[in-house]
């Protein structure tokens, strides 16, 4: 595994998590939709032994008709909306509110789909890490956020999220971007401890 600028090249097997993931993204990409991935997936993508119940994915703002498009493609290769119907996609993204995909017949895990909502994930949707594995390439959220962002949440399983990629990526982090991003969510305290651990 090597970070080298904005592209992460991942040459480890695929877990049928990775496949699910990398399959839910050519239905994005084939859709025209630009995307990203961020929070939990980028630990487990480069390492970190954890189960999770969503993918968390960051897409743009879509019209009506090309939300219920995505809605349609998804549940082509057979997808389906937990939390709406399909004619009730857009409503429920315009409104802030996240919809959640998962294989027909499963609700675990999911991807948990938003529309961008801020400037952190304008950010991670404009300056993505570009991460190369057998089979395809994913759009992920900025490292150095994610590392900010993860102590935002708080969790245990979020800090050990933060320090897993901290350790990992430590010589590539770019600190001044991390520290950026740890002032901005008013992280200080987490981000000591992270670099004490």
């Amino acid at each position: 595994m090597r970070l080298e600028g904005d592209v992460l090249l991942l040459e480890k097997e695929l877990s049928e998590l990775d496949r699910r993931v990398l399959s839910f993204v050519e239905v994005l990409e084939r859709q025209g939709v630009d995307y990203v991935i961020v929070s939990g997936y980028w630990a487990i993508l480069t390492g970190r032994s954890r189960g999770t119940e969503d993918i968390d994915v960051l897409i743009e703002e879509l019209g009506k008709d090309e939300a219920l498009g995505l809605a349609e493609a998804l549940e082509e290769i057979g997808y389906w909306c937990i939390n709406a119907g399909k004619y009730e996609v857009y409503g429920y993204l315009s409104d802030g509110l996240a919809v959640r995909f998962a294989e027909e017949g499963e609700i675990i895990p999911n991807f948990e789909v938003k529309f961008v909502r801020d400037s952190f994930d304008d950010v991670s949707l404009q300056s993505p890490v570009l991460a190369r594995v057998k089979g395809g390439e994913l759009r992920m959220g900025p490292l150095e956020l994610q590392v900010a962002y993860k102590l935002f949440l708080g969790s245990e399983k979020d800090f050990e999220d933060a320090l897993h990629l901290y350790t990992v990526f430590g010589g590539n982090i770019d600190v001044d971007a991390l520290e950026m991003y740890v002032e901005e969510l008013r992280v200080e305290e987490g981000y000591s401890e992270l670099k004490g651990a």
